[in-house]
This record gives C-alpha cells, structure tokens and sequence, in this order.
C-alpha cells in the first residue's frame, strides 16, 4: 500500500503524501518501541493487521474476565484520544476510560483554571460568571428521581428502582419545587367533600371489621378513620390536628364513652401493628409509633 493507504487503513482522514509521511514516522503499533517506515509499499493489510493484533493484551478479547465481560460487551469503550479536539483517535486500539477520565470533563474546577476546556465549555455552556457548567457523578441521578416524582411514579417503585432499601430516602433526591406542587394540588380542584368529614362516629358497627383485622396501617379517631398500608407513612400532623378540634369540646358522657370505644380500638391496631414490625413488615415501625402517640392522647383526652 502507498503511505496515504496506510493512513487510511489507520483510520487517519489523511489525503495528501506529505501530511501522511509526517503521520506514519510518529506511529508506533508496538506500544512504541518503534515506529513505521513511511515509504510507500512497506506494508500491506495484513502486515498491519499482524502488528495491531499482536499489541493486544494477553487476556483479550475479555475486558474483565472474571466478571466474564468482553470488549464487544463492554458498556463504555473508548478509543486512545477519542475525546481530543487536536489529535487524531487509534481507531485500532482501546482505551478504558476510568473514572479520573470522566471527572476532568465534567467536573473538575481546576481544569479550567489550567486552560482546560471541558465537555461544556467546548460547547458553549457557561454560568452567570462566565465560569463552563459542571456536573457530579450523583446529580443525573436527583436528576431522574425527580423527573419520576414529576411523572407521579409511586413512591415504592422509585425505591426499587433506584436500589434503595428505605423508601424514605426518596425524600433526599425528590427536588419538586413547593410551586410545582402547588399546582399539582390546584390541578386535582379539592373541594369539601374530598376530605374526611368531621362527623361522630358510632361506637360498633364501623365498615372496617376490627374483630379480623389483618394489618393495622389506619388512621383512627374520634372524627373519623383512614384506611392505608404500612408502605404509606402515617401523617405526622393527624394527632395536633384531632388535639386542636378537642380543645373546644367539652367532655360529654355520650363522647367518653364513644372515645373509650376508640382506644379500644387502637389498643388493636397498636398490636397487629406490633406483630407486623415483630415480623419485619418494612414500614410498621412508623405506624406502631404513631397507634403509640394516638394512644397517649386519647388517655390524656380521657383523664381529663
């Protein structure tokens, strides 16, 4: 082959004879214990192929063998000086990129006070001071659990998906603004009727059979009851709610007997619930806690 050949072949978008010579005497395919002639006619493919595939690492075509991965199979492969606005890639040759890699491009500020032009800056994106964007490895991840609470994607899904064993740990990654939710809220146009109505329960005959109770994730007062699972946390402000209204009720037989009816109840739920957290249900801890405080209120309503 001529010398333009070779670069071609090379992977080198090299046409003229002197641009090509310059090329060929600074290329090595021997990890650089020499370099090519660059007469014409020195090489053909298969001289090339030859020297290429005998640079390969001993383990190839694995790029992790014991995790049984290959280089075809690699998730992220690149080529040397792949990345390079000055020099041209070895399309022939591989690099594995580490993490040291990506974090100059991205991330690193004192790149840019080196001179270096990271992924942003070479295109273009630049903050209020004129400084290129950065981006650390964690954000896409806030990044896509927010784009799912945006898509009211279920709190226990997010969980699983995101490889977390506490559901709760959502909340670090969740950054829907306070406005957006707002709207949300506005969107759904609640009226009176959406919510629990403050009306007295009687003491027997609930619509929930409490003498076969199988879980005990519900909310139960004297105003009314709620119906959930232990996967939903309890609402923390329930109980100052109840409190607030009670204040201004004077204590009436008819209402303690109603009442004592009530802690009956909870009584229950407070030992379902305590057989569920016993057992390891994921999310009865929360709720054992709050029959607890419920509890503690009702005695104090009571002793009144």
């Amino acid at each position: 082959m001529t010398v333009e050949q070779v670069c071609l072949a090379l992977g080198y978008p090299l046409y003229d004879h002197k641009s090509c010579v310059l090329k060929i005497k600074r290329t090595s395919l021997d990890g650089g214990e020499s370099f090519l002639n660059p007469n014409d006619y020195n090489y053909s493919l298969s001289d090339l192929w030859e020297m290429i595939s005998s640079g390969f690492s001993r383990d190839f075509p694995w790029y992790d063998e014991e995790k049984s991965i290959r280089f075809s199979n690699a998730l992220c492969l690149l080529n040397p000086r792949q990345f390079s606005l000055s020099q041209m890639s070895d399309i022939y040759s591989f690099y594995k990129p580490t993490k040291g890699f990506f974090f100059r491009d991205i991330q690193d500020k004192t790149s840019h006070e080196s001179g270096f032009k990271n992924i942003f800056a070479r295109y273009g994106y630049y903050d209020d001071e004129g400084k290129p964007l950065l981006i650390r490895s964690h954000q896409p991840r806030h990044l896509l659990n927010t784009i799912a609470h945006y898509g009211e994607m279920s709190e226990l899904d997010i969980a699983k998906w995101s490889g977390r064993i506490n559901a709760n740990q959502n909340r670090v990654y969740n950054h829907v603004s306070e406005e957006d939710m707002l709207d949300k809220i506005k969107a759904i146009k609640l009226i009176k009727s959406n919510y629990c109505q403050k009306e007295s329960i009687p003491s027997v005959g609930l619509p929930v059979d409490f003498d076969n109770l199988y879980q005990g994730a519900i909310h139960l007062t004297e105003f009314g009851y709620c119906v959930h699972n232990y996967l939903v946390q309890p609402c923390n402000k329930i109980n100052q709610f109840v409190e607030c209204d009670n204040e201004a009720l004077d204590m009436k037989s008819t209402d303690r007997m109603r009442l004592e009816s009530i802690r009956e109840k909870v009584i229950q739920l407070k030992n379902i619930t305590q057989l569920a957290f016993e057992n390891g249900d994921y999310g009865a801890d929360k709720w054992l806690q709050h029959h607890e405080k419920n509890l503690e209120r009702i005695n104090k309503l009571l002793n009144n």
